[in-house]
């Protein structure tokens, strides 16, 4: 039972008007406790006042002051579909720079007419406008476009992105997140980066070019043969493996769209502008970018994610081109290329429902080699710790001795430009 003092005094605070933070009805508890003999220190602890102790009525109001200062306890998160709202990991720029001279800077990364530049790493090759022949469009978008080019002095090829910078200031921090991971990744299963610059308003980016198209477009002809997906399941992971244990980074947008062929028959990873950085590889990620109908189940629920989400979306990828038809729903060919409210047959509200809450499909045994069966299936499994990682689907008996596939018959052909 409080004093009649402490119960005057909590009334007061309970009476206090709406507005009023829980702050400030500590501090007046507070202030009323330091005037019945105790004292603070500088670190904000109670010690007893020069009579040696605290009065019980002085010795109440702390109590008091300290539960008012408590944070309030946050409530309990009611079970359904829920979509994050959660700002992004601060892994990107906090403020993108344009100047007027030419340059796009930010979170150490500039890219200028002199090129790209790194903190603490050498600058990539100086690259201009003036060394490519520009010889067909190969897509555009609402900020830029992708061109095949030649370079003059060597006659090579390459795939250019071309992004002007009156875009929004998150397509240019993606810009920058993309150009650092490009920077950094020279592995197996990503795309080769040749070099970026800054010239007439827009970042160019020169990239490798992979001339079988990607995994999307070989998907519109229908479902792909099982030693094709093999390797590409092979290839996806190597660069994975590599974004995950090297960089600590997540890919976040891994789908038929953003894996790309060559006639070499590799497929690589492309498209780094999603990814986030994790701090080490314990670190979870809490925010919402990508194709949703690629994402995992705990991203699409709110809960925070991390390399394993980029496995599900792999897992997908696999499923989609291997059936022809996306998991959930009716049977869509070409998946990938529909707006996200057709996917599947569904709206995108019932698409991500069936995603959070429904179970993953299994590849058909009577049709899929029962590895491949099993791969797929782990990968795709609603519990994220099920699911293997990169390294282990490397080690997996599907995977094994993909390197060594006869893909003469089943890998798409050469695209029909040329530079």
């Amino acid at each position: 039972m409080y004093s009649d003092a402490a119960a005057a005094l909590l009334a007061e605070a309970s009476s206090s008007p709406a507005s009023a933070s829980p702050s400030t009805a500590a501090q007046g508890l507070l202030d009323e406790a330091l005037l019945g003999g105790a004292t603070t220190t500088s670190s904000h602890k109670v010690t007893a006042g020069p009579s040696g102790a605290t009065s019980s009525t002085a010795q109440m109001l702390l109590e008091e002051a300290a539960a008012a200062a408590a944070p309030a306890q946050p409530k309990k998160k009611k079970p359904g579909l829920s979509v994050v709202t959660t700002p992004a990991p601060p892994a990107g720029p906090k403020r993108v720079m344009v100047s007027d001279t030419g340059s796009l800077r930010g979170d150490g990364i500039s890219v200028s007419m002199a090129g790209l530049r790194v903190a603490g790493n050498a600058a990539v090759e100086n690259l201009k406008l003036s060394e490519f022949d520009i010889c067909h469009k190969l897509g555009e978008g609402t900020s830029g476009s992708v061109v095949l080019v030649a370079h003059k002095p060597t006659a090579r090829p390459f795939a250019m992105k071309v992004i002007r910078l009156s875009c929004s200031e998150q397509e240019r921090r993606q810009i920058l997140v993309e150009l650092r991971t490009l920077h950094e990744a020279h592995a197996p299963g990503i795309i080769d980066f040749h070099g970026a610059f800054y010239e007439e308003g827009t970042v160019n980016i020169v990239l490798e070019w992979m001339d079988c198209g990607s995994l999307a477009d070989a998907a519109r002809h229908g479902p792909l043969a099982e030693p094709m997906l093999r390797k590409v399941a092979r290839d996806c992971a190597a660069g994975l493996a590599f974004l995950h244990r090297e960089l600590k980074v997540v890919h976040r947008d891994i789908k038929p769209g953003n894996v790309l062929l060559n006639s070499a028959r590799q497929a690589k990873l492309a498209d780094f502008g999603m990814s986030g950085q994790l701090a080490s590889t314990l670190a979870r990620l809490a925010s919402w970018v990508g194709t949703a109908a690629y994402m995992a189940p705990e991203r699409i629920a709110g809960a925070d994610y991390s390399f394993d989400s980029d496995v599900w979306s792999l897992g997908v990828t696999l499923w989609e081109c291997a059936m022809g038809a996306f998991p959930y729903g009716e049977a869509v060919a070409g998946a990938d290329a529909l707006p996200e409210e057709e996917k599947g047959g569904f709206c995108f509200w019932e698409l991500l429902h069936h995603i959070k809450e429904g179970e993953a499909p299994p590849l058909p045994p009577d049709r899929f080699p029962a590895p491949m069966v099993d791969l797929v299936g782990s990968c795709m499994a609603k519990d994220a710790a099920r699911r293997p990682s990169a390294p282990a689907i490397l080690a997996h008996e599907w995977i094994d001795g993909a390197d060594d596939l006869d893909l003469r018959e089943c890998w798409p052909p050469p695209s029909k430009f040329s530079v």
